[in-house]
């Protein structure tokens, strides 16, 4: 039986890997911009060692264009200063992923009304010279998301079953402490993990 972290990797791969097929199927169809590059063959690794840059940003409550590109600039080791503009931000982000494979990750978007099309479009503005093959793959609970950020493709997640629950609650909220007092506390846990209802 997988993990519940082996699990979630499985599915990330998967994902990547229809990711990249997507990519071909772009190619194959005329619809990628640019070129001078190769597609890449569905054989090739679909690990996540193949991107020049990464970033993984939780975005959460309320999409905030300036905030977002500041935790984007910060996970590719590029530091914003407190007080840059958006137009800053964005040049030095252009110019940090100019031809570098690029995977981003926008983490559990929630607020649908925070990030309209136009907020959408200013995103990926400054992502528009990174190689073919880079990535942005956008979590959230609420599938309008997909429509504004005009994905290709949607992958709907099913939620967690209560033992994968209830083993990633007690990896995270268990460890390195006493085992007798992690008993006395699993009554409470478990209420926690019920109330979850399936989600991470």
């Amino acid at each position: 039986m997988l993990t519940p972290r082996q699990s979630m990797e499985r599915r990330v791969k998967e994902m990547i890997g229809r990711l990249e097929a997507i990519a071909v199927e772009k190619v194959g169809l005329g619809l990628k911009e640019g070129g001078g590059e190769q597609p890449p063959s569905r054989s090739q690794s679909t690990s996540l060692e193949h991107f020049n840059k990464k970033a993984w940003v939780c975005v959460s409550t309320e999409f905030n264009l300036v905030g977002t590109t500041k935790l984007i600039l910060t996970a590719i080791g590029c530091q914003p200063n407190r007080d840059d503009s958006l137009d800053m931000l964005q040049h030095k982000l252009k110019e940090s992923l100019v031809n570098k494979k690029f995977l981003l990750v926008l983490d559990d978007i929630w607020d649908v009304e925070s990030l309209n099309w136009e907020s959408s479009e200013r995103l990926r503005a400054p992502l528009m010279g990174v190689v073919q093959g880079s990535k942005i793959v956008v979590t959230s609970r609420d599938e309008s998301v997909a429509k504004t950020m005009h994905s290709d493709r949607t992958h709907r997640l099913a939620e967690l079953s209560p033992q994968h629950c209830w083993s990633l609650f007690e990896k995270i909220a268990f460890q390195d402490r006493d085992p007798i007092a992690c008993r006395e506390l699993e009554h409470i846990g478990k209420h926690i993990v019920d109330k979850c209802q399936g989600l991470p």
